[in-house]
């Protein structure tokens, strides 16, 4: 919801890297959408599949990866992502992510879950990321420059 998808794909051209989208690859390895797998298996199932996929994709070299929300749950999937990239953090307030659509999200069905799910993740998403760009508004132009300002200085450190 924070705009990890759109964003990772204009990261992926930017930098010239294949982009991996976790939830999709889970999707093609499983043959079954996101919302089937809770359904039929539980969130527990889910993040052991999640788990075992960033830890493969991450062995790969130049790739982009975007993760869903719940990544951070499990510390090892952080350090896999670390192991050969940096993790980027779009940090998106509460108000603005009520403002958007789940878009087929199964633990965002009901509105209320948005808040505890906001209250659980933010302090880990900002422990796991190695850049925290601020997303405030929606101007992709300027969200793009944050985003590679950020990532051309923590490459040259």
């Amino acid at each position: 919801m924070s705009g990890k998808s759109f964003y990772s794909k204009r990261i992926a051209k930017a930098y010239n890297k294949d982009l991996v989208d976790i939830d999709k690859e889970i999707e093609y390895t499983q043959k079954k959408s996101i919302p089937e797998i809770f359904k039929e298996c539980g969130e527990t199932a889910f993040r052991k599949i999640e788990t075992t996929t960033i830890d493969k994709v991450s062995k790969e070299l130049n790739k982009a990866i975007s993760t869903g929300g719940g990544v951070v749950l499990n510390q090892k999937n952080i350090e896999s992502l670390k192991q050969n990239g940096v993790v980027v953090f779009l940090d998106v307030s509460l108000e603005e992510l009520m403002k958007m659509p789940p878009k087929g999200r199964p633990l965002l069905q009901n509105p209320k879950n948005l808040i505890e799910l906001y209250n659980n993740r933010i302090q880990l998403y900002k422990d796991a990321c190695d850049i925290k760009i601020p997303k405030n508004g929606f101007n992709t132009r300027n969200i793009m420059r944050k985003i590679e300002v950020k990532l051309n200085e923590y490459i040259s450190s």
